[in-house]
């Protein structure tokens, strides 16, 4: 079955809408974020993270007869397939999701805030490379 274009488009666009919101999110200081915000930041990770894996599944497995074996090592995969330059930040927001899921009550807000305000420029780049792959 070859990658299903609509499939890599919604997917795009679901990390692409995720990210607006958490930089909307992160724009403001943590001691100002209401609690329905602080949790809309998590869940934002949550569903980038989880847009960017499926994405990466479908694509290696489509594209290269490739199946990984977990999240981290399906963007690790694409990424380097790719020609990313910044695979450890990618599966460190793997990571992340990860902890948000199956830790949450050890989440340090700030420090999840202060990751949001870095930027998203290594997710970007493997967007633009899903992109130019096509």
């Amino acid at each position: 079955m070859p990658v299903d274009e609509n499939f890599v488009r919604r997917r795009v666009l679901d990390v692409v809408n995720a990210i607006g919101e958490l930089r909307r999110l992160a724009s403001r200081e943590p001691a100002e974020m209401a609690v329905d915000e602080v949790y809309s930041m998590r869940y934002n990770l949550i569903v980038l993270a989880e847009a960017l894996t499926a994405l990466s599944t479908h694509i290696l497995v489509e594209g290269f007869g490739y199946r990984p074996r977990t999240y981290v090592k399906a963007v690790e995969q694409l990424a380097r397939r790719l020609g990313v330059t910044c695979v450890d930040k990618l599966k460190a927001l793997i990571r992340l999701r990860d902890s948000l899921l199956h830790a949450y009550w050890v989440i340090d807000n700030e420090k999840v805030h202060r990751s949001i305000r870095g930027n998203f420029e290594c997710v970007e780049e493997l967007l633009e490379k899903v992109r130019r792959h096509d």
